[in-house]
């Protein structure tokens, strides 16, 4: 008896539940996972709901798609025992949990964002107060506040209601939001490249820790992640009740200090006497950061390849060291089955050197110029956030407040009654569907893509147990459709 190695992969089974099967579906659509390897379906539970919400932020709109799941929640037995054939309607109802948690983190960042369907609701004393006369407000059509002195305690929760009145609103909102997203993004990369570790760790590669995740890690934190603490250091240093230098006018421009980051060049003050950096050493500290980013750029590209060159030497030496020299001239059956395994486990290490560089090179290629892209990809939660939050407003403007709620005759209620079926009709189909699916479908992207390339390999087979009604199925299936071809071809010679 003779025990051979099986190049057989093992196939993998995750256990889930009715909650948990749709984000393992979302999973499994992109790819199956190896045997062991780390399933993100447990960590998209709770991420994927985030991002969506970040992009679908509103109260009024979560309501509608938390009162479908919950209906479809309570009636899931009833539906269940139906069996519907309908394809779409059992994609969405296999997916109730998922748009139930979809509902409920929407909800949490609309109020964050304090949008009511487009609207903001007061619920506590606004963050500003008004400092003009009534002279000056029945004379004056814009008036500005200023936050030195026209300001008190912070709002209690979320956006400030009174940003509705301002006309800089949408520009408060990009620049809040576009910090938002990029904080996201990155927090979630280095999320996705921690739990490459546990992979690496798993498999007993550890080689990977050293070659492939701290070069990696390190690249990111130096350049974008330093982004972030830019960011909130600019949010905590400047404001406009200090002075004159750490006020608000004087804060350094972000971009500028980053792109002056990576071209090694000293950033000029303006004419303003305000300093160019937030801090004395600042210029330094990019510099040694911009150093250490790249000095990972070539770890990365050799070490790898370099030791696995290094390894497979040393695998196959030891491999024919193993053979007995009295045994090379027998020729017997066993002698000859053991020389073709020998043989075969040399083979899995006869990898040339630069067969290694090329595909090592694809993947340094493809994580330095897509740690950048990634980054920028997670602006589309900004993009999409603004997007629907001023599609909502638009709705409320132009059909309720100047067509619905202009009307002051006896038959008014007509009116508003028919404008209000209008609003409620695009309101559901495209800023609750439409807008849905888009930010699902960029929920979906930024999971597969930005976030699962940091450590899924996705390259294993589902687990199939053994049915003679699968196999039959099959096998009538085929037998159906050879049939079909058949009468097909008749019906085209007759």
């Amino acid at each position: 008896m003779y025990k051979t190695v099986s190049k057989a992969v093992p196939p993998t089974f995750y256990r889930t539940n009715k909650f948990t099967n749709g984000f393992q579906v979302l999973i499994r659509a992109y790819g199956e996972s190896a045997y062991r390897e780390l399933n993100p379906g447990l960590y998209a539970v709770v991420t994927f709901p985030f991002l969506f919400a970040v992009m679908f932020g509103d109260v009024g709109h979560s309501i509608i798609i938390l009162s479908m799941a919950l209906w479809m929640v309570r009636k899931e037995k009833q539906f269940m025992s139906k069996k519907s054939d309908n394809e779409i309607w059992n994609i969405i109802f296999g997916g109730r949990y998922v748009l139930l948690l979809l509902g409920v983190f929407s909800f949490f960042t609309g109020f964050v964002y304090n949008d009511y369907f487009g609207r903001g609701l007061v619920l506590s004393h606004s963050y500003w107060y008004n400092t003009y006369t009534e002279v000056d407000l029945a004379n004056t059509e814009i008036l500005e506040l200023s936050p030195a002195d026209a300001t008190r305690k912070p709002y209690l929760f979320g956006f400030d209601p009174l940003w509705e009145l301002s006309k800089n609103k949408v520009m408060i909102d990009n620049s809040i939001k576009m910090k938002l997203s990029i904080i996201i993004g990155v927090v979630h990369m280095i999320f996705g490249l921690v739990l490459s570790v546990f992979n690496h760790i798993y498999f007993k590669r550890y080689y990977l820790i050293y070659l492939q995740f701290i070069p990696q890690i390190l690249f990111l934190t130096c350049l974008f992640f330093w982004l972030v603490i830019l960011i909130y250091l600019k949010w905590f240093k400047y404001n406009p009740k200090g002075s004159i230098k750490l006020g608000s006018s004087c804060a350094p421009p972000i971009l500028i200090l980053f792109i002056d980051m990576f071209l090694f060049v000293e950033t000029k003050a303006g004419d303003d006497d305000c300093e160019p950096y937030m801090f004395a050493s600042q210029q330094m500290v990019q510099n040694v950061l911009m150093i250490i980013a790249l000095l990972c750029i070539p770890v990365l590209l050799f070490g790898n390849p370099v030791y696995k060159y290094l390894y497979n030497k040393r695998m196959r030496e030891d491999i024919l060291k193993k053979r007995s020299p009295f045994r090379r001239y027998q020729y017997s059956k066993s002698d000859k089955i053991q020389s073709l395994e020998i043989q075969e486990e040399v083979a899995q290490y006869m990898v040339a050197f630069p067969d290694l560089m090329i595909i090592q090179g694809v993947h340094t290629i493809e994580f330095i110029l897509g740690t950048i892209s990634h980054t920028a990809s997670y602006l589309r939660l900004w993009a999409l956030s603004i997007a629907h939050a001023q599609l909502t407003d638009m709705l409320w403007v132009m059909l309720l407040s100047k067509l619905g709620l202009r009307e002051h005759t006896a038959l008014g209620f007509i009116h508003v009654t028919v404008i209000f079926a209008a609003w409620a009709t695009f309101t559901i189909t495209i800023m609750v569907v439409m807008e849905g699916l888009s930010a699902f479908l960029h929920t979906l992207r930024l999971h597969w893509v930005e976030f699962m390339s940091k450590f899924y390999i996705s390259d294993g087979i589902p687990f199939q147990p053994f049915c003679f009604q699968t196999i039959f199925s099959k096998e009538s299936e085929k037998i159906e459709g050879a049939r079909h071809n058949v009468r097909k071809f008749r019906d085209v010679h007759n």
